[in-house]
């Protein structure tokens, strides 16, 4: 305990060392309402070098190959929130008109998107523009030692820029720059379902003239007509927000816009919000390369009446469609009662209601094969999917008692597996279960108090267990635990490997398995 400070102090400064320097926000949002050029932009580092310094996207182990520093991408998410931050208040700073307001979300950076949105350089600029996936843009080239970020300088000058408040259209382009197309920029970031973005940047010689080029992606398709926002009114308090979106549920009531902010817990534990323990831990307290298994992890919940969330089992994601948890996980497979997914501890997503049905898919009853596992698929109507996704192991011949730990929240949780003898004398009791080694493990709650493991242990169904190998591997899915009440906190666990073909064939290949030895990284 006593060098976990120094610890966090060391991560933070060695891989993030941008942060403290480019803080998000100055004083909250960078503008004031008739006082938005107060700004002033720091120099970048030459291009050349940002390959050398991936940042943010590091802890995702994400390497877009993009020429691109942490700055920049701060950069994204603060212009957009500015442009929304304006329209919310209704910002006399446009050309002849007031905008009428409307309620946004705070933007946030994906680095995945950013590697969906990497292009090679044209031949030609007339042939780098947007499209229904991707805003896209460019400039001159500036010289290393004047250079500026470039998503701010090719988003519209908000003087010269008109928004009529009976049709939410812009100006078409800068009236200067006639390249600059304004109106795709301000559909792009005015989109009030998008949330995260990810840009791509890549210096290019084309036609004999040295520019920066951007490509960027939302979370949302690209709109390529239609008004730029649709009106409503700002948040005023954290109700606004709560009644509009699952998860930005904080009303930031200076600028107006909904924050990424919300509530989970267990039924056992109302206090403790394991939501927010496991972002804490994937900022700076979880090694890197147990962080992408970890991102792949999901939590299934309820929404309660005070709009929080009850997390009553857990599964992973293993397409971007698809995820798998256990038959014997602690939520109904069937029904139409109102079920949610938590992806990477911070974003919610309904999956079930009585207008929306969830495609389940389970294993063929066997005693001895033990195919304790559901495979979830989120509705094909649905806009959401999973960025982090895991492998699935099809090596039978791995050894069960080398695997890693169970991930639940994190390493934390003090699981660990037991060797296959010891695993067949723990269930040797249980007159439902065969232990059989080819398709079975065990774990068992060792390092917690017994106070901790009763609390948490009914929400352990579906958790995932895995290695890293060239990526994350999945191994295992938790599954019952032990009769015996000498093994009280031991659990079962669904080796994958025997129903990998399983998954690939019920997936329509969207679910891939992985066949090398498995060495751990």
């Amino acid at each position: 305990m006593g060098i976990r400070p120094v610890v966090t102090v060391f991560v933070t400064v060695l891989f993030f060392p941008l942060n403290d320097a480019w803080p998000r926000y100055v004083n909250g949002m960078r503008y004031k309402c008739g006082n938005i050029y107060n700004y002033h932009q720091p120099l970048l580092p030459p291009p050349e070098k940002a390959q050398r310094r991936p940042g943010m996207c590091l802890w995702q182990m994400i390497e877009p190959g993009s020429e691109w520093f942490d700055v920049q991408r701060y950069e994204v998410t603060a212009v957009i929130d500015e442009f929304r931050g304006m329209i919310a208040n209704e910002c006399d700073a446009f050309k002849t008109h007031k905008p009428k307001p409307a309620l946004f979300r705070e933007a946030t950076y994906n680095c995945e998107l950013e590697a969906e949105a990497k292009f090679e350089c044209p031949a030609k600029l007339s042939d780098f523009k947007s499209t229904e996936k991707f805003y896209r843009a460019y400039d001159r080239s500036m010289p290393n030692n004047n250079r500026t970020d470039l998503f701010r300088r090719v988003s519209p000058r908000v003087n010269e820029t008109i928004i009529d408040p009976a049709t939410q259209l812009s100006n078409e382009v800068d009236p200067d720059n006639s390249q600059r197309n304004v109106i795709d920029f301000l559909r792009f970031v005015l989109d009030a379902k998008a949330t995260e973005y990810g840009c791509f940047m890549r210096v290019c010689n084309i036609e004999g003239e040295k520019y920066e080029l951007i490509s960027c992606a939302s979370d949302q398709p690209m709109r390529l007509s239609g008004p730029i926002y649709t009106p409503g009114q700002r948040c005023q308090s954290d109700d606004d927000c709560k009644n509009a979106y699952l998860d930005f549920q904080q009303c930031n009531t200076e600028h107006g816009l909904c924050l990424q902010k919300f509530k989970c817990k267990y039924s056992t534990m109302p206090d403790y919000d394991p939501c927010s323990y496991l972002v804490s831990t994937l900022d700076v307290g979880l090694p890197y390369k147990d962080k992408p298994f970890t991102l792949a992890v999901i939590y299934v919940a309820v929404k309660n009446s005070d709009h929080s969330y009850t997390v009553i089992a857990l599964g992973v994601a293993v397409a971007e469609k698809y995820f798998l948890t256990s038959v014997t996980s602690n939520f109904k497979k069937y029904g139409s009662e109102d079920l949610y997914v938590i992806d990477r501890a911070s974003r919610v997503h309904k999956i079930r209601s009585q207008n929306m049905n969830l495609e389940i898919t389970i294993g063929h009853y066997n005693m001895t094969a033990w195919q304790d596992l559901a495979l979830v698929k989120i509705p094909d109507d649905s806009s959401f999917k999973f960025y982090k996704i895991t492998n699935v192991n099809g090596n039978t011949t791995v050894q069960p008692d080398t695997m890693t730990n169970l991930y639940t929240e994190g390493p934390s949780m003090n699981l660990e597996y037991e060797s296959s003898s010891r695993c067949a004398e723990m269930f040797a009791n249980d007159p439902t279960i065969d232990f059989h080694p080819g398709h079975m493990s065990c774990v068992q709650c060792k390092a917690l108090t017994e106070t901790e493991c009763e609390a948490k242990h009914k929400h352990f169904g579906g958790s995932p267990s895995g290695r890293m190998s060239n990526g994350p591997v999945l191994t295992g899915i938790h599954s019952v635990n032990a009769l015996d009440p000498k093994y009280k906190y031991t659990y079962l666990v669904t080796l994958v490997a025997p129903h990998c073909g399983w998954l690939s064939s019920v997936s329509k290949g969207a679910i891939k398995c992985v066949f090398e030895n498995l060495v751990v990284e």
